[in-house]
């Protein structure tokens, strides 16, 4: 008898359990799935249109060769332009993932461009230590003070076409995710 009313018991326990499992689901298809779907689409509405029409970009030094000049006018070009600083932790966390960006990134009119307005020799150095390999600028801080660009915070990263800016991200930022490589292929073949 004893045996008869545990075995009952359990089963009426695993059902009970698996009716709880069922509602779960059926909850979270009708609630929490279109909410993730919402937020996605706010993201990748954010890659929708235009942020900023810039009339001029100023020129950039290169800091390997403070002679040769960059302009940032080719038409055909998508720059990927990133602010960071040698005393800004999530500048330097990020970079990992824009060096996983490049390499994921087809074709070659994608630029990256990493700027800062620190001496030339400390970030040589401090370059030269994490062994980045991307090309890094100095900008002049008075001519970028009057340009619509310069960041108000580090990080900051822009990218641009055409001379209009299409995202700004003034925080770190998981650039070699999927969304990021899909926007910049999509911008390539504008």
């Amino acid at each position: 008898m004893v045996n008869r009313s545990f075995f009952f018991g359990l089963l009426i326990g695993g059902v009970s359990i698996i009716l709880v499992v069922l509602v779960l689901i059926a909850y979270s298809t009708s609630k929490i799935l279109p909410q993730l779907e919402k937020e996605s689409e706010a993201k990748l509405s954010l890659f929708d249109k235009p942020i900023l029409k810039i009339s001029d970009l100023p020129n950039l030094r290169h800091l390997y060769d403070s002679g040769r000049i960059k302009n940032l006018t080719d038409p055909d070009k998508v720059y990927v332009i990133n602010y960071w600083a040698t005393w800004c932790s999530p500048c330097i966390e990020e970079m990992e993932s824009f060096e996983n960006l490049s390499r994921k990134i087809s074709g070659g009119n994608i630029e990256f461009l990493f700027i800062s307005d620190e001496p030339f020799d400390k970030q040589i150095t401090f370059i030269s230590r994490k062994k980045w390999s991307f090309p890094f600028y100095k900008f002049n801080t008075d001519e970028y003070k009057r340009n619509q660009i310069y960041p108000r915070k580090w990080p900051t990263t822009l990218v641009i076409k055409n001379n209009i800016v299409y995202l700004k991200v003034e925080q770190k930022y998981d650039w070699d995710s999927e969304i990021v490589t899909f926007f910049l292929n999509g911008l390539t073949k504008e």
